[in-house]
């Protein structure tokens, strides 16, 4: 198959023919090609007519001057249009013209990290208005796109030159001899705002070229400087660095060796201090800090002594102080607040004492005094008031001592005395009076 490009200004000079198979979407070329001269339609229609007289390809080709591929382009294009004309094109017109892209390639590769406006402004100046989108556009097309600049140490000559002799001298160096290498750098990090990002027009793989990178140096500033150490299958210790980085022996002698040091016995860092020390960890953390085993516990889990305790042996507060002490629940309370038993109770339940009896024993306030005097409740009255039974009789009914006996034994006053001193009512008469019964009957 193949492709002809057209144009709409008429012209006898020959077409340029390219084959569609030998194109492809990534040749950048494509697009800043210069646009080839067309046939007038003056020689399309007479390919055509010459065409319907019978004549091939070839013949009409070495007729007319032209190649047989742009002749059969012509007669298949009449055949499906039956039309020889241009056909109307899809798309908006290209705005930068083949010399404009020339001139931003030229701009591109001289200056990567030129910017879009830049590139619009200078179009501009040469009478073509853009956007910044139909610059990245046209870029594109060419295998360009905008990349973050890559930060390289800047190097000076005479530092490449020892860098590639040490790649060369260890090119062919075993995967085991680079395990045992142990590797430093510093790395520096702004405090306020963000590392300054450039970007530059570049094509695929091509990252490192100098022109894409950005040179850098170690300095100091708005920023901190860190040191660090690692290998192959371990990383080693870290330093920060203050000011101008000076005393690097110091630096390395101080961070990178103890880093071997571990590295090579195969312990961290606190396993190599407490086997130099010979210390357990815990030991080696007392001392470090300068506190007790117990004040490094506390501090280490942000906890006060009681609740480490606690947490330790998992019981309640209450139940720590009493194991502490050895004393019961009940013991340890009394012992806190100062108080009895009895006093430590009726505190809790807010109860005097004698209900807090009454509660404890399910008795009623004379139960429970009867009971602990071990007396009857008349015994129990009698010992509160200071009386006789009698007396406490007659004072609970508000009678005489007569009456109470009269109500106990249901007589009356004269079967009472009768009752009482034995006699017959006749001599209980006569012994009241002092009389005869003869003196007695005449009275």
């Amino acid at each position: 198959m193949w492709v002809m490009d057209h144009s709409q200004h008429c012209s006898n000079t020959n077409v340029v023919v390219t084959p569609v198979h030998t194109l492809n979407q990534s040749d950048s070329s494509i697009s800043t090609m210069p646009k080839t001269r067309e046939l007038c339609k003056d020689i399309r229609d007479k390919i055509v007519d010459l065409h319907k007289a019978g004549m091939g390809y070839r013949t009409i080709g070495k007729q007319l001057g032209e190649k047989a591929t742009t002749v059969g382009a012509i007669i298949r294009k009449w055949k499906k249009c039956k039309i020889t004309d241009n056909l109307p094109r899809s798309g908006a017109p290209c705005k930068i013209s083949p010399r404009g892209a020339s001139m931003i390639l030229r701009k591109v590769r001289n200056e990567p990290r030129i910017t879009r406006q830049d590139l619009v402004n200078d179009l501009n100046r040469a009478g073509t208005t853009v956007s910044k989108k139909t610059i990245s556009n046209t870029l594109r097309r060419q295998g360009l796109k905008s990349c973050s600049a890559r930060k390289v140490p800047f190097l000076k000559p005479t530092h490449v030159k020892a860098r590639l002799k040490f790649a060369n001298d260890h090119l062919n160096d075993p995967e085991e001899e680079w395990e045992k290498v142990m590797w430093s750098d510093e790395t520096e990090i702004e405090l306020f705002g963000l590392n300054s990002t450039r970007h530059v027009w570049r094509k695929k793989n091509d990252e490192y070229n100098p022109k894409n990178t950005i040179p850098t140096v170690k300095h100091g500033g708005g920023n901190i400087i860190l040191w660090g150490c690692f290998s192959a299958k371990w990383t080693g210790r870290r330093h920060r660095i203050v000011g101008r980085m000076d005393g690097y022996r110091e630096i390395l002698a101080n961070n990178l060796l103890p880093s071997m040091w571990m590295y090579s016995y195969g312990s961290t860092e606190l396993q190599l201090w407490t086997y130099s020390y010979g210390l357990t960890e815990l030991e080696l953390w007392t001392y470090s800090y300068g506190l007790t085993e117990l004040e490094l516990w506390t501090y280490s889990y942000g906890l006060t002594e009681l609740e480490l305790w606690m947490y330790s042996y998992g019981l309640t507060e209450l139940q720590l102080w009493t194991y502490s002490y050895g004393l019961t629940e009940l013991q340890l309370w009394m012992y806190s607040y100062g108080l009895t038993e009895l006093e430590l109770w009726t505190y809790s339940y807010g109860s005097t004492e004698l209900e807090l009896w009454t509660y404890s024993y399910g008795l009623t306030e004379l139960e429970l005094w009867m009971y602990s005097y071990g007396l009857t409740e008349l015994q129990l009255w009698m010992y509160s008031y200071g009386l006789t039974e009698l007396e406490l009789w007659t004072y609970s009914y508000g009678l005489t001592e007569l009456e109470l006996w009269m109500y106990s034994y249901g007589l009356t006053e004269l079967e009472l005395w009768t009752y009482s001193y034995g006699l017959t009512e006749l001599e209980l008469w006569t012994y009241s009076y002092g009389l005869t019964e003869l003196q007695l009957w005449s009275y």
